[in-house]
Order: C-alpha cells, then structure tokens, then sequence
C-alpha cells in the first residue's frame, strides 16, 4: 500500500504541472519575457504626429510589402489582427492652452476648493526643488515642479478628471504642445478626493472646460496589439529587421501606417 502511494503521488504531481501548463498554453501564456507590440495608426493621430515641430519633415516612413512579410509571420499575424479592429474613439477631449492660462485656472481652482474644504489655497500645491533637470536649471536656477491636488471636477452633474496636474514652474518646455486634457471619471468620486462643482462658477478657462467635454469621443484613436512572449532569437530577428529596414519605428504596408515597439516585462 505504501508503494503504492509512494508512486501515485509523484504521478497526480505530473498531472496536475502538466494540466495546469496546458491550461496557460491554451490561454495564450508563453515562458518568454518579451514580445512586440504594434500600433496602426488613425489618420487623426497620424497627422498630429506629424504635425510636431519636431517632427516636421523630418519623418521616416519605411515601406513594406508581403513579399518583406514572408519570413516575419509574428508581424503578419499583429497586421491582420490590428486591420480587423475598429478605431476606438477618444476618452480624452483635448484643447490647446497656453501656460498663462493654466497657472491661472489652477490658482483660481484653488480659491474655489479653499472655499469648500475650508483649507488655504496655496495648501493644494506641493513644490518639489530637488533633482531638477540641469537643462532646465540652466535656463532658469530657481525652477521646479509643481503638483496641483484639484485633479477632478464637477461640471452639469458629471464628474471629470482633469490634466495636466503636474508641470514645470517656469514653464520651460514647448507650450505648443501644452494641451488641457478633460476626461469622465469611472464612477462617482470618492470622498478622498478633491474636487468641485463649476457649473456655475465664472472662470475664465470656462470655455476651454466646455471644449474639452465636448471633444470627447470626436476622433478616432489609435489601435494597439501585442505578441504573447516571444523566444529571445525571434526578438533579436525582428530588432535587426527593424534596424536594417526603417530609420524609427514608423512603416507603411497597404495604405496603414504601422509603428513597431518591443516590449519588456
């Protein structure tokens, strides 16, 4: 009987690693650690990537064909699986604003929070000096970064997170690219929040808040998909491939335009 046991057990071991391997291979788990991920882009996106100073005819987009698809079936596979997807629209209305305009939304946003939570406005910024970027230091030795705590707001019975919270103070970095970012929140917020109704509050920025709501679910936003983890020579195959075919990550298959990325967990 001892024998017995002493087999069946090693054995019901086997079973159990084998089944519980086959039930991660089924859904899609690999050993491996790293895999390529992939992202068609919309033509709205597209053109405001394009549409960076920076990037300004200074842009490299490689062409592909099925031909180059023959020996990368990870790629073909992520092409085919993006190109049967439909664009998400966006979560996130985004205005242009300048930085003006945003230090005086969020010292006015303060005054109306003070008022609420019976605290002093200048309680909702915390300043952090340390550790600041010499290119910045260089242009201006008395900079730092600036955190705003009225992340979220009310406004016609619907509550919003609000963004940027978080920037350089002075501002030093490409105001043209400077947006104010206005989303829904998932839920009713939380008592550990902080936030306020502004429906009939006069501000200024009034007109950029309403813009921003507005623009929400207006345009259509990129698609994203991943490999499962890949083998390390099938990594190093597709960085080479991408070194010796595209200077960037950007390519063009079919009309698409495609960007490749790797990713590491």
């Amino acid at each position: 009987m001892k024998t017995i046991t002493k087999i069946t057990i090693p054995i019901a071991i086997v079973v159990v690693i084998a089944s519980v391997y086959l039930f991660m291979v089924a859904n899609v788990y690999s050993p491996y650690y790293e895999g390529i991920r992939l992202d068609l882009y919309s033509d709205y996106q597209l053109q405001e990537f394009l549409n960076r100073p920076e990037n300004e005819n200074n842009v490299y987009i490689a062409k592909i064909t099925d031909d180059d698809l023959k020996n990368l079936p990870e790629l073909r596979q992520l092409i085919e699986e993006a190109l049967s997807k439909e664009y998400p629209l966006n979560e996130v209305g985004r205005v242009p604003i300048s930085f003006e305009e945003l230090d005086a939304f969020q010292q006015e946003y303060a005054e109306i929070l003070a008022a609420k939570y019976s605290r002093d406005p200048e309680s909702f910024f915390d300043i952090d000096d340390r550790q600041m970027p010499e290119k910045y230091l260089a242009k201006d030795p008395d900079i730092h970064l600036r955190t705003f705590e009225g992340r979220y707001f009310e406004y016609n019975g619907v509550q919003y997170g609000i963004q940027p919270d978080t920037f350089y103070v002075p501002f030093v970095e490409d105001e043209s690219l400077l947006r104010l970012e206005v989303y829904q929140t998932n839920g009713p917020l939380r008592s550990d929040h902080t936030w306020a109704d502004l429906t009939e509050k006069q501000m200024d920025i009034k007109p950029k808040l309403i813009a921003a709501i507005a623009d929400i679910g207006k345009h259509q936003e990129n698609i994203e998909v991943w490999t499962s983890g890949l083998p390390p020579e099938t990594m190093r195959k597709y960085e080479n491939w991408q070194t010796r075919t595209m200077d960037g990550h950007l390519f063009e298959y079919n009309g698409n335009t495609f960007s490749i990325g790797f990713w590491i967990a």
